[in-house]
Protein backbone atom coordinates (compact mmCIF):
# COMPACT_ATOMS: atom_id res chain seq x y z
CA UNK A 1 0.00 0.00 0.00
CA UNK A 2 2.96 2.26 0.85
CA UNK A 3 4.34 1.65 -2.34
CA UNK A 4 1.09 2.00 -4.40
CA UNK A 5 0.68 5.69 -3.04
CA UNK A 6 4.12 6.68 -3.41
CA UNK A 7 3.83 5.90 -6.88
CA UNK A 8 0.37 7.74 -6.91
CA UNK A 9 1.79 10.84 -5.40
CA UNK A 10 4.62 10.66 -8.01
CA UNK A 11 2.36 10.84 -10.81
CA UNK A 12 0.48 14.17 -9.58
CA UNK A 13 3.68 15.79 -8.87
CA UNK A 14 4.73 14.92 -12.57
CA UNK A 15 1.34 16.28 -13.82
CA UNK A 16 1.77 19.02 -11.73
CA UNK A 17 4.96 20.24 -13.01
CA UNK A 18 4.16 19.09 -17.09
CA UNK A 19 3.59 22.90 -17.72
CA UNK A 20 6.79 23.99 -16.26
CA UNK A 21 7.95 27.56 -17.32
CA UNK A 22 8.90 27.89 -13.03
CA UNK A 23 9.21 31.84 -12.47
CA UNK A 24 8.62 33.18 -15.50
CA UNK A 25 5.54 34.48 -14.92
CA UNK A 26 5.45 35.10 -11.48
CA UNK A 27 2.89 38.19 -11.69
CA UNK A 28 -0.70 38.27 -10.08
CA UNK A 29 -2.21 41.34 -11.93
CA UNK A 30 -5.48 43.20 -11.52
CA UNK A 31 -6.90 46.34 -13.81
CA UNK A 32 -5.74 49.93 -12.79
CA UNK A 33 -9.60 50.94 -11.16
CA UNK A 34 -9.70 47.36 -9.48
CA UNK A 35 -11.42 48.37 -6.34
CA UNK A 36 -9.66 47.75 -2.99
CA UNK A 37 -11.18 44.14 -2.52
CA UNK A 38 -9.48 42.26 -5.60
CA UNK A 39 -6.52 43.95 -4.78
CA UNK A 40 -6.87 42.21 -1.37
CA UNK A 41 -7.56 38.72 -3.08
CA UNK A 42 -4.46 39.54 -5.72
CA UNK A 43 -1.94 39.69 -2.28
CA UNK A 44 -3.89 37.02 -0.67
CA UNK A 45 -3.10 35.10 -4.09
CA UNK A 46 0.71 35.99 -4.38
CA UNK A 47 0.95 34.61 -0.83
CA UNK A 48 -0.48 31.67 -1.41
CA UNK A 49 1.79 31.11 -4.58
CA UNK A 50 4.81 31.87 -2.70
CA UNK A 51 3.86 29.05 0.03
CA UNK A 52 3.39 26.55 -2.74
CA UNK A 53 6.54 27.47 -4.57
CA UNK A 54 9.08 29.50 -2.86
CA UNK A 55 8.70 32.01 -5.20
CA UNK A 56 7.88 35.71 -5.08
CA UNK A 57 5.23 36.78 -6.84
CA UNK A 58 4.70 40.45 -7.55
CA UNK A 59 1.16 41.92 -7.42
CA UNK A 60 0.95 44.69 -9.97
CA UNK A 61 -2.21 46.79 -12.13
CA UNK A 62 -2.58 47.65 -15.56
CA UNK A 63 -3.91 45.56 -18.18
CA UNK A 64 -3.25 41.45 -18.96
CA UNK A 65 -0.59 40.36 -21.25
CA UNK A 66 -1.90 37.12 -21.28
CA UNK A 67 0.84 35.77 -18.65
CA UNK A 68 0.51 35.35 -15.40
CA UNK A 69 -2.30 35.45 -12.88
CA UNK A 70 -5.34 37.30 -13.57
CA UNK A 71 -7.80 38.85 -11.25
CA UNK A 72 -10.94 40.68 -12.20
CA UNK A 73 -14.61 41.58 -12.26
CA UNK A 74 -16.56 40.78 -15.29
CA UNK A 75 -16.51 44.38 -16.56
CA UNK A 76 -13.27 45.10 -15.43
CA UNK A 77 -11.02 43.17 -17.82
CA UNK A 78 -10.16 43.70 -21.29
CA UNK A 79 -6.39 42.44 -22.38
CA UNK A 80 -5.12 40.32 -24.60
CA UNK A 81 -5.81 36.41 -25.70
CA UNK A 82 -6.14 33.69 -22.63
CA UNK A 83 -5.78 29.76 -24.89
CA UNK A 84 -7.50 31.75 -27.42
CA UNK A 85 -10.50 33.38 -25.77
CA UNK A 86 -10.48 37.41 -24.48
CA UNK A 87 -10.62 37.25 -20.53
CA UNK A 88 -13.68 39.66 -20.52
CA UNK A 89 -15.95 36.48 -22.07
CA UNK A 90 -16.00 35.97 -18.48
CA UNK A 91 -19.23 38.83 -18.94
CA UNK A 92 -20.62 36.83 -21.66
CA UNK A 93 -20.09 33.48 -19.77
CA UNK A 94 -21.51 34.61 -16.43
CA UNK A 95 -25.07 36.66 -17.91
CA UNK A 96 -27.98 35.32 -15.77
CA UNK A 97 -25.71 34.20 -13.12
CA UNK A 98 -25.41 35.15 -9.72
CA UNK A 99 -23.47 37.51 -7.93
CA UNK A 100 -21.03 34.81 -6.50
CA UNK A 101 -20.75 33.18 -10.41
CA UNK A 102 -16.76 32.70 -11.47
CA UNK A 103 -15.48 32.72 -14.66
CA UNK A 104 -12.03 30.67 -14.80
CA UNK A 105 -9.70 29.60 -17.98
CA UNK A 106 -5.69 28.68 -17.59
CA UNK A 107 -3.46 27.80 -20.14
CA UNK A 108 0.69 27.01 -19.55
CA UNK A 109 1.24 30.65 -19.57
CA UNK A 110 -1.76 31.98 -17.30
CA UNK A 111 -4.58 32.00 -15.61
CA UNK A 112 -7.67 34.28 -15.71
CA UNK A 113 -10.31 34.52 -12.89
CA UNK A 114 -13.17 37.18 -13.65
CA UNK A 115 -16.51 37.43 -11.36
CA UNK A 116 -19.36 39.08 -11.21
CA UNK A 117 -18.18 40.55 -8.02
CA UNK A 118 -14.89 40.88 -5.51
CA UNK A 119 -16.35 37.78 -3.34
CA UNK A 120 -16.56 35.56 -6.92
CA UNK A 121 -13.09 36.19 -7.78
CA UNK A 122 -12.07 35.27 -4.25
CA UNK A 123 -13.47 32.31 -4.95
CA UNK A 124 -12.37 32.06 -8.49
CA UNK A 125 -9.06 32.43 -6.82
CA UNK A 126 -9.45 29.11 -3.90
CA UNK A 127 -11.55 26.98 -6.92
CA UNK A 128 -7.93 27.64 -8.83
CA UNK A 129 -5.57 26.75 -5.91
CA UNK A 130 -7.80 23.46 -5.11
CA UNK A 131 -6.64 22.48 -8.78
CA UNK A 132 -2.95 22.98 -7.11
CA UNK A 133 -3.46 20.30 -4.84
CA UNK A 134 -3.92 23.21 -2.19
CA UNK A 135 -6.66 22.20 0.81
CA UNK A 136 -8.21 23.29 4.27
CA UNK A 137 -9.43 20.26 5.61
CA UNK A 138 -10.47 22.04 9.36
CA UNK A 139 -9.33 25.34 10.77
CA UNK A 140 -5.85 25.47 11.90
CA UNK A 141 -3.18 25.83 9.87
CA UNK A 142 -1.94 21.93 10.67
CA UNK A 143 -5.41 20.57 8.74
CA UNK A 144 -3.85 23.01 5.86
CA UNK A 145 -2.12 21.26 2.70
CA UNK A 146 0.14 23.32 0.69
CA UNK A 147 1.75 21.17 -1.80
CA UNK A 148 4.96 21.91 -3.54
CA UNK A 149 4.43 23.68 -7.21
CA UNK A 150 7.04 24.36 -9.29
CA UNK A 151 4.15 25.75 -12.33
CA UNK A 152 1.58 27.23 -11.13
CA UNK A 153 -0.70 27.08 -14.68
CA UNK A 154 -1.82 23.87 -15.88
CA UNK A 155 -5.04 24.01 -18.07
CA UNK A 156 -8.73 24.39 -16.58
CA UNK A 157 -11.73 25.65 -17.29
CA UNK A 158 -14.60 27.19 -15.22
CA UNK A 159 -17.62 28.28 -15.68
CA UNK A 160 -20.21 28.12 -12.30
CA UNK A 161 -21.57 29.35 -8.94
CA UNK A 162 -22.12 27.67 -5.90
CA UNK A 163 -25.34 25.33 -5.31
CA UNK A 164 -26.70 27.10 -2.25
CA UNK A 165 -27.24 30.75 -1.68
CA UNK A 166 -25.78 30.50 1.53
CA UNK A 167 -23.32 27.98 3.33
CA UNK A 168 -22.47 27.82 7.24
CA UNK A 169 -20.83 25.25 9.23
CA UNK A 170 -20.00 26.94 12.80
CA UNK A 171 -19.19 26.54 16.27
CA UNK A 172 -22.62 26.44 17.91
CA UNK A 173 -21.28 28.00 21.46
CA UNK A 174 -18.50 29.77 19.83
CA UNK A 175 -14.85 29.03 20.49
CA UNK A 176 -13.74 31.56 23.40
CA UNK A 177 -10.26 31.82 21.61
CA UNK A 178 -9.04 34.67 19.37
CA UNK A 179 -7.20 32.61 17.80
CA UNK A 180 -9.69 29.79 16.72
CA UNK A 181 -11.84 32.27 16.16
CA UNK A 182 -9.31 33.38 13.15
CA UNK A 183 -8.26 30.20 12.26
CA UNK A 184 -11.71 29.82 11.93
CA UNK A 185 -12.37 33.13 9.44
CA UNK A 186 -9.93 32.17 7.39
CA UNK A 187 -10.97 28.16 7.27
CA UNK A 188 -14.96 29.73 5.95
CA UNK A 189 -12.84 31.63 3.17
CA UNK A 190 -10.74 29.29 1.99
CA UNK A 191 -13.77 26.85 1.64
CA UNK A 192 -16.13 29.10 0.58
CA UNK A 193 -18.77 28.97 2.85
CA UNK A 194 -20.76 32.22 3.69
CA UNK A 195 -22.06 33.91 0.30
CA UNK A 196 -23.78 36.60 -0.77
CA UNK A 197 -27.08 36.43 0.56
CA UNK A 198 -26.74 36.58 4.14
CA UNK A 199 -29.66 34.77 6.42
CA UNK A 200 -30.98 36.62 9.27
CA UNK A 201 -33.52 34.72 10.84
CA UNK A 202 -33.11 34.45 14.60
CA UNK A 203 -35.38 35.57 17.29
CA UNK A 204 -35.70 38.67 16.69
CA UNK A 205 -39.24 40.45 19.10
CA UNK A 206 -36.79 40.72 22.00
CA UNK A 207 -34.44 42.56 20.40
CA UNK A 208 -37.50 44.84 19.16
CA UNK A 209 -38.12 45.42 22.89
CA UNK A 210 -34.78 46.20 24.05
CA UNK A 211 -34.23 49.27 20.77
CA UNK A 212 -37.47 50.48 21.91
CA UNK A 213 -38.05 50.58 25.15
CA UNK A 214 -39.69 53.85 25.50
CA UNK A 215 -42.51 53.17 23.00
CA UNK A 216 -43.18 50.26 24.80
CA UNK A 217 -43.40 51.64 28.10
CA UNK A 218 -46.16 54.11 26.76
CA UNK A 219 -48.04 51.67 24.93
CA UNK A 220 -48.15 48.41 26.68
CA UNK A 221 -51.12 47.52 24.08
CA UNK A 222 -48.53 46.44 21.87
CA UNK A 223 -47.49 43.58 23.46
CA UNK A 224 -50.16 40.36 22.92
CA UNK A 225 -53.07 39.74 25.30
CA UNK A 226 -52.39 36.02 27.32
CA UNK A 227 -54.92 33.38 27.47
CA UNK A 228 -55.76 35.09 31.23
CA UNK A 229 -56.59 38.30 29.19
CA UNK A 230 -53.51 40.13 30.92
CA UNK A 231 -51.45 41.79 28.61
CA UNK A 232 -48.06 40.28 28.47
CA UNK A 233 -45.77 43.04 30.08
CA UNK A 234 -44.43 41.22 32.66
CA UNK A 235 -42.44 37.71 31.74
CA UNK A 236 -38.63 38.54 30.81
CA UNK A 237 -38.66 40.11 27.55
CA UNK A 238 -37.06 36.93 25.58
CA UNK A 239 -40.49 35.55 25.91
CA UNK A 240 -42.78 38.33 25.17
CA UNK A 241 -45.85 37.83 22.38
CA UNK A 242 -46.86 41.04 19.95
CA UNK A 243 -50.59 42.23 19.28
CA UNK A 244 -49.64 41.63 15.19
CA UNK A 245 -52.99 43.27 14.52
CA UNK A 246 -51.98 46.51 16.02
CA UNK A 247 -51.22 49.61 13.69
CA UNK A 248 -48.63 51.21 16.26
CA UNK A 249 -47.07 48.11 16.96
CA UNK A 250 -46.82 47.16 13.35
CA UNK A 251 -45.73 50.79 12.16
CA UNK A 252 -42.70 50.48 14.99
CA UNK A 253 -41.82 47.41 13.48
CA UNK A 254 -41.37 48.53 9.99
CA UNK A 255 -39.40 51.93 11.29
CA UNK A 256 -37.09 49.21 13.15
CA UNK A 257 -36.85 47.53 10.45
CA UNK A 258 -35.52 50.45 8.12
CA UNK A 259 -33.41 52.07 10.57
CA UNK A 260 -31.49 48.25 10.64
CA UNK A 261 -30.94 47.98 7.28
CA UNK A 262 -29.76 51.85 6.97
CA UNK A 263 -29.34 53.69 3.64
CA UNK A 264 -26.21 51.15 2.73
CA UNK A 265 -28.19 48.06 2.14
CA UNK A 266 -27.07 45.94 -0.98
CA UNK A 267 -29.40 43.25 -2.60
CA UNK A 268 -29.45 40.33 -0.64
CA UNK A 269 -29.86 42.28 3.11
CA UNK A 270 -32.20 40.68 5.44
CA UNK A 271 -33.80 41.94 8.97
CA UNK A 272 -35.40 39.58 10.88
CA UNK A 273 -38.58 39.38 12.50
CA UNK A 274 -39.06 36.34 14.09
CA UNK A 275 -41.28 36.30 17.17
CA UNK A 276 -39.59 35.28 20.41
CA UNK A 277 -38.21 31.68 21.13
CA UNK A 278 -41.39 30.47 23.04
CA UNK A 279 -44.93 29.60 21.22
CA UNK A 280 -47.46 31.51 22.34
CA UNK A 281 -49.74 34.00 20.25
CA UNK A 282 -52.19 36.98 20.73
CA UNK A 283 -55.68 36.22 21.61
CA UNK A 284 -57.31 39.77 20.99
CA UNK A 285 -60.25 39.51 18.96
CA UNK A 286 -58.54 41.26 15.66
CA UNK A 287 -55.47 38.93 16.04
CA UNK A 288 -57.68 36.24 16.51
CA UNK A 289 -59.17 36.72 13.19
CA UNK A 290 -55.30 36.61 11.42
CA UNK A 291 -55.00 33.39 12.90
CA UNK A 292 -53.37 31.08 15.02
CA UNK A 293 -49.51 31.50 16.00
CA UNK A 294 -48.42 30.52 11.68
CA UNK A 295 -50.70 33.26 10.56
CA UNK A 296 -49.84 36.09 13.09
CA UNK A 297 -46.46 35.18 12.83
CA UNK A 298 -46.34 35.89 9.09
CA UNK A 299 -48.86 38.92 9.10
CA UNK A 300 -46.49 41.24 10.60
CA UNK A 301 -43.32 39.79 8.29
CA UNK A 302 -45.67 40.56 5.43
CA UNK A 303 -46.75 43.67 6.61
CA UNK A 304 -42.65 45.02 6.98
CA UNK A 305 -41.51 43.02 3.64
CA UNK A 306 -44.04 44.89 1.62
CA UNK A 307 -42.58 48.12 2.87
CA UNK A 308 -39.07 47.05 2.13
CA UNK A 309 -39.98 46.38 -1.53
CA UNK A 310 -40.61 49.94 -1.94
CA UNK A 311 -38.12 51.87 0.46
CA UNK A 312 -35.28 49.48 0.32
CA UNK A 313 -35.60 47.25 -3.00
CA UNK A 314 -33.03 43.88 -2.82
CA UNK A 315 -34.08 43.32 1.03
CA UNK A 316 -35.25 40.59 2.50
CA UNK A 317 -37.45 39.66 6.00
CA UNK A 318 -36.40 36.64 7.26
CA UNK A 319 -37.47 34.21 9.91
CA UNK A 320 -37.68 30.37 11.44
CA UNK A 321 -40.06 27.70 10.51
CA UNK A 322 -39.65 26.76 13.85
CA UNK A 323 -42.07 25.45 16.83
CA UNK A 324 -45.09 27.26 17.01
CA UNK A 325 -44.72 28.33 13.28
CA UNK A 326 -43.30 25.32 11.78
CA UNK A 327 -46.18 25.02 9.47
CA UNK A 328 -46.54 27.53 6.64
CA UNK A 329 -49.44 29.88 7.81
CA UNK A 330 -52.80 29.76 5.55
CA UNK A 331 -52.13 33.16 4.35
CA UNK A 332 -50.49 34.07 1.09
CA UNK A 333 -46.51 35.36 1.95
CA UNK A 334 -44.79 38.32 0.37
CA UNK A 335 -41.93 37.75 -2.46
CA UNK A 336 -39.50 38.84 0.09
CA UNK A 337 -39.70 36.99 2.44
CA UNK A 338 -37.13 33.94 3.72
CA UNK A 339 -37.70 31.20 5.93
CA UNK A 340 -34.99 28.62 7.04
CA UNK A 341 -36.27 25.63 8.33
CA UNK A 342 -35.51 24.53 11.91
CA UNK A 343 -34.23 20.72 12.51
CA UNK A 344 -35.56 20.57 15.38
CA UNK A 345 -38.49 21.49 17.36
CA UNK A 346 -40.76 19.66 14.93
CA UNK A 347 -44.45 19.97 16.75
CA UNK A 348 -45.98 19.09 13.18
CA UNK A 349 -47.16 16.08 11.69
CA UNK A 350 -45.01 16.00 9.17
CA UNK A 351 -41.67 15.02 8.69
CA UNK A 352 -38.53 17.50 7.99
CA UNK A 353 -38.78 16.61 4.26
CA UNK A 354 -42.14 16.80 4.69
CA UNK A 355 -42.17 20.71 6.37
CA UNK A 356 -39.13 21.44 3.71
CA UNK A 357 -41.20 20.64 0.54
CA UNK A 358 -44.39 22.86 2.00
CA UNK A 359 -41.75 25.52 2.46
CA UNK A 360 -40.74 25.44 -1.11
CA UNK A 361 -44.24 25.57 -2.25
CA UNK A 362 -45.41 28.61 -0.18
CA UNK A 363 -42.12 31.39 -0.29
CA UNK A 364 -39.64 32.11 -3.26
CA UNK A 365 -36.26 31.49 -0.81
CA UNK A 366 -35.86 28.89 1.90
CA UNK A 367 -33.00 27.52 4.02
CA UNK A 368 -32.39 24.50 6.56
Amino acid sequence: MTRHLSCLCTVLTLAACAAGNAGGNDVVAVPTNAVPEIRAVATNMASWLKKGTGREFKVQTGSWTGTGVWLAVVGETGGVQCSGVRPDSGATNLAGRGPESVWIRADTNGVCIAGKTPLAVRHGMYIYLEQLGYRWFFPNEVWRIIPEVESVFVPFAYCGEPAFKNRRIWYAYGTSSKQCDDDYKRWIECNRQGGAFEPRCGHAWPGIVNRNKGEFAAHPEYFAVMQDGRRDTNRVEAARKFCVSNEGLVGLCIRDSLKLLGTSHTDGSMVSLDPSDVSGSCSCAECQKIGKEPEQAFHIANRVAKVLREKAPGAWVGLYAYAGHALPPGIPVESNVYVQVATAFNRTPLSMDQLIAEWGKKVSAIGI
